[in-house]
């Protein structure tokens, strides 16, 4: 099996070590990194949505925060009744 060098943050090596020592400790095993990347590489795609939503997050950039705050303020004041009669329909639970 072939094998090519990625290129891996610092902080990144810092929890790839703490894994592997957490693996070590749970399982009596020492794994090589690789294999501990493996694992991780084979957890993601057995969980493929839930990593996917997880690796696509972004937090906002400040524009995007102005511009969803000035959409907040613009649709005024709700009270609860107001939200229920959207959400259930004119009859509220």
């Amino acid at each position: 099996m072939a094998t090519s060098p990625i290129r891996i943050r610092d902080e990144d090596k810092g929890q790839l070590e703490r894994l592997r020592r957490e693996i070590t400790a749970a399982t009596g095993t020492r794994l090589p990194q690789q294999d501990v990347v493996g694992k991780a590489l084979e957890f993601a795609l057995r969980h493929r949505e839930r990593f996917l939503v997880e690796a696509a997050w972004k937090p906002l950039t400040a524009a995007e925060i102005r511009r969803w705050s000035a959409k907040t303020h613009a649709l005024g004041a709700w009270s609860i009744d107001e939200i229920d009669d959207i959400v259930y329909g004119n009859e509220a639970p």
